[in-house]
């Protein structure tokens, strides 16, 4: 597992800071990725998601968590499931095995074990996600 650096524990701390929880990064995935997105989608793994916020929007957890294993529907934290922190494990998913390129990237550019999850999003055709 690699250190946490200087630079990204103050990014951190200014997000947090300032109440800012999204900010746009320059990453190129690797163009498999898109592939074995469409995979996931053809064998059914999207879930809804927040459907009181949004339509049309699905997504699956690639890095997640799970009471007893990580699994892809858990795609909200788990309080949101209506799990403690304390009662879950995190990790890959079973999504892992179908988008290896996918995984392969993350783990090579990012400290997963600081992730709490990694999910493939889509949003349908003429659906919307309320801000």
């Amino acid at each position: 597992m690699s250190s946490i650096s200087t630079k990204t524990r103050y990014i951190r701390k200014y997000c947090a800071d300032n109440d800012i929880f999204y900010l746009k990064a320059n990453i190129q995935f690797p163009k498999e990725s898109v592939d074995e997105a469409l995979q996931i989608l053809d064998e059914g793994y999207f879930v809804r998601h927040r459907g009181s916020q949004s339509s049309g929007w699905q997504s699956c957890a690639l890095w997640g968590w799970g009471v007893d294993r990580p699994e892809y529907y858990h795609t909200m934290n788990p309080s949101g499931h209506g799990h403690s922190e304390n009662d879950i494990v995190w990790g890959w998913t079973e999504i892992a095995e179908i988008a290896p390129h996918t995984k392969a990237f993350l783990e090579t550019h990012y400290d997963m074990e600081t992730m709490r999850r990694c999910r493939f999003m889509l949003l349908e055709p003429g659906g919307f996600i309320r801000a």
